[in-house]
């Protein structure tokens, strides 16, 4: 064991377009001697570490995490502490180490776990958060219409179910982003109408990728196939 701990840096890349990197990111990218990229159980890939390969000048060995998606929150928090044991496991070296997390690290992001498990096992690491571009932001920006002004209020609300909070949160938005709506999206599409009667309505998948889908239309919404990395955008209207 090194007597100096490394430092660890959580990074957000983006929602997939390189080109969305912020210059501090590719700097640390760049001095890092170790990054760690996510995926899934399931995942032959990672999308954060797909990000990166066109990062130039990038020599640091790559490492991968893999998170749990499972339902049981025991699961989740035993896998939560593997990844964490993973980077310690180069941070005790004195290496410094970089976790690249799709979006924004401190947004809905799985670096939130991973940093409580860290601080937990080595509470003296430092550990510097560097923001990145969300899905959102990015959409918004492609759509070309802001996404509140004025006195409006901004809602963000996780759609992994059609729960009553998340009901009364649309009832209480002027603009509303619902994050993976992979689950049941046509029943959010029509709670997001009938609840707001939205002036705009823009759906969003794989923002920032090459396959990258957006639509406004309900029904050709409907049309397309449902996608873990989705957004819908709802707007009441404005309110000067």
């Amino acid at each position: 064991m090194s007597a100096q701990i490394g430092k660890l840096y959580g990074v957000g890349v983006g929602p997939g377009d390189p080109q969305l990197l912020t210059l501090k990111a590719v700097n640390i990218f760049r001095q890092v001697q170790v990054i760690f990229d996510i995926a899934g159980p399931n995942s032959q890939e990672s999308i954060s570490g797909g990000i990166l390969k066109e990062l130039s000048d990038c020599h640091a060995r790559r490492e991968r995490l893999i998170f749990s998606m499972a339902g049981s929150l025991a699961k989740r928090a035993a896998n939560w502490e593997k990844a964490a044991d993973q980077v310690i496991d180069v941070l005790i070296t004195g290496e410094d180490a970089a976790v690249a997390t799709i979006g924004d690290p401190l947004i809905y992001s799985t670096f939130g776990y991973l940093r409580r498990q860290i601080l937990l096992k080595i509470p003296q690491v430092v550990i510097e958060v560097v923001p990145g571009i969300t899905s959102f932001q990015a959409a918004a920006a492609l759509r070309g219409e802001p996404l509140v002004e004025n006195r409006e209020i901004l809602t963000i609300i996780p759609a992994l179910e059609n729960s009553f909070s998340n009901q009364e949160a649309l009832k209480s938005s002027d603009t509303a982003i619902l994050l993976k709506t992979y689950r049941n999206r046509d029943d959010k599409v029509r709670q997001v109408i009938e609840t707001m009667a939205p002036e705009s309505l823009f759906y969003a998948a794989r923002i920032g990728h090459l396959d990258m889908v957006m639509e406004t239309d309900p029904g050709a919404i409907s049309a397309l196939p449902q996608d873990y990395l989705s957004l819908l955008i709802a707007k009441r209207g404005n309110h000067v």
